[in-house]
Formats: structure tokens, sequence, C-alpha cells
């Protein structure tokens, strides 16, 4: 059986990450605690790595500069076996950075530097469609209108959508056309892109049905994530939900995610829907009430058309990449 090709599209970065005790005041020198490391870095260019390592044929469309940083990126994509005939290289330019500052706790402090990534646009986004692919998946990184020609040509051939939100604050237009898009089989997003989009904060188990809810009536979207950080991930479809354990989980099968069971009767429908779930368990979820204040008057729901069914492995496998088991190197490759 022939792989399924999911094409990539958005930022490839040189990732530098280093350990600190505490964040420095100004003019402060301090010492790290931890070991550094260089290692890839963009939500695009790990997504499609995690994919190539799932056993998916991943193909990743980006840009990266002149520069000894770009030769090594395409290199370590080239033996993570990912096909990289487009990403590209932007002359007289720099290859994207990010550095990461991690404290004891785990808060996480991020500076990025776009580089190459800002002169990806729909032309070379377009270009890699040639690959035929099985699934296409764009970061909100892109432009707007990359992200809408790809969501228009995923429409026309019928194949699944997906969009990675989940991406710094400042990189998600406020002004985004998201009813411009078409039906987008999954959208992951982060805390902060759920408090921006839905106005509701996700802190707890019925805020997250409420906001995923509030979204999926505003967006054309089959299946939401959320991204909790240490919380772990938060998955809704309409009527299912399921809460799933945070990254520092070891074991993730990409073929399985929990069965529902079959949905409750009348008289139990609206226990069940306040309950809390157990880890790892899929359980029936009725939709809780829009409050009065701030409701939106959605548009109609489109259809999916002809577009493939995703079936439960595929989506195990696309949310692992997204949200359970991102590939993270974990020591230097420079």
């Amino acid at each position: 059986m022939a792989k399924k090709r999911m094409l990539f599209v958005g930022n490839a970065a040189i990732r530098f990450a280093v350990g600190t005790p505490y964040i420095p005041a100004p003019g402060e020198s301090i010492l790290s605690d931890g070991n550094y490391t260089f290692a890839p870095g963009g939500r695009s260019a790990l997504g499609a790595i995690t994919a190539a390592r799932l056993g998916y044929d991943a193909v990743l469309c980006a840009r990266v500069g002149d520069d000894y940083y770009g030769d090594r990126l395409v290199e370590v994509f080239r033996n993570e076996g990912l096909h990289i005939t487009n990403v590209t290289v932007r002359r007289e330019c720099q290859t994207g950075l990010s550095l990461e500052l991690t404290e004891p706790d785990g808060t996480t402090r991020e500076i990025f530097f776009p580089g190459a990534n800002t002169y990806l646009d729909h032309t070379y986004a377009e270009g890699a469609l040639g690959c035929y692919p099985d699934a296409i998946v764009a970061s909100l990184e892109a432009d707007a209108d990359t992200i809408l020609r790809l969501s228009a040509t995923a429409e026309e051939r019928g194949i699944p959508f997906f969009l990675d939100g989940a991406v710094r604050r400042e990189a998600v237009p406020v002004d985004f056309p998201f009813e411009k898009l078409g039906a987008t089989e999954l959208l992951i997003l982060g805390e902060e892109d759920a408090r921006l989009f839905s106005g509701i904060d996700p802190a707890n188990e019925e805020n997250r049905k409420l906001a995923c809810y509030t979204i999926r009536k505003r967006f054309d979207v089959r299946y939401i994530v959320l991204q909790l950080g240490n919380v772990g991930s938060f998955i809704y479809d309409g009527k299912y939900f399921s809460a799933i354990s945070g990254p520092e989980s070891e074991v993730v099968d990409p073929q399985v995610l929990p069965r529902p069971i079959p949905p409750p009767s009348s008289e139990n429908t609206s226990k069940a829907a306040t309950c809390v779930p157990p880890r790892n368990s899929l359980l029936p979820c009725t939709p809780p009430p829009l409050p009065v204040t701030g409701a939106i008057n959605p548009s109609p729901r489109k259809k999916h058309k002809t577009q493939k069914q995703t079936t439960e492995g595929d989506l195990g496998g696309f949310c692992v990449i997204y949200s359970f088991k991102r590939f993270r190197q974990r020591s230097s490759v420079f």
C-alpha cells in the first residue's frame, strides 16, 4: 500500500534552545544551568519530520537562507527522508532562527527571527502542489493569500486541508479572513489562539468545550485540537471530545485514538455534558449553550463535498504530529 503524501507549507528555522535559572534583569549576565542545543525548528518543518518518522510521505515547502545554517537544515531534512525539492534558498538572506529560553519550572520564552521565511509566498506553495498530496498542511505563519489558495486547492481536489494555528500570537493577524477558508479537516490552536477566536478562556474542561463549540460555529472545521502546554491536548468534533495527556508521555500509538462510546440515553445527556472525562477516554459531549452576550450568528455550515474522509487511524497520526508527540531534537545537530 502506497504511503499517504502530506504537503507541509510554512516555516523552517534553526532552533537554539538553552536552559536558564531565571530571566536576567537588564544589564545582568547569568550562567546557564543546562546544555544548549542547535536543532531543526519551525512548526511546518517539525511537522514534516514527525510525519516522515510516522511513515507518511512528507513533502516540505519552505525557504532557508543562503548561509551555513540553511545548508545544514537541508541536509537534516534530506537525512530525515523529506522531499526537499520545494525547500528553496533565498539569496543574500539569513535562515530563520528561534531562540528558546527555558526556566527550571518549564516556562519557555521564545524570540523568533523569520529571515528567509518572510519570502515564502503563494507562488512557491502552488509550485509544490505538483507533488499531488493526499493532504495539505498549512501554518498560520504563512501569509493569508497563500493559506486561502491552498485551502481552495484542497477543496477543489477533494483532499483534507489542515491548518496549524498554534503559532506565536503576533503571527496570527486579527483580521485573518477565516470565513473565506474552504472546508477544514483539522484546526490546531494554542490557548491564546482559542481565547482570541472564541473570546473564552480555555482554563477548564467546560470552557474548552464552549470555546471549541463557538469556534466551530464560526468556521467550517471538522476537528479542533487545542494545545494546552503541559496539560496536554483537547480534541473536539462537535459531538465527542477527548482529553489527552501532556507531552511528557513517552509512548503514543499514532494509529490509535480512543473510540467513542455509544451516545447516552436522553436521561443521561445533561450529565454527560458536564462530566470531566478520565484521561485518554473519549466521551460524548452535548455542546454547552452559548452565552447571551457576545453570541455569534454563524453562517451556514458548508458540506465537505467529495473530500476524502479521514479515518480514525489517520486522525490519530495527524494529531500525534501536531499535539502529542511532536518531534523535538534532544541533541545538537551542528
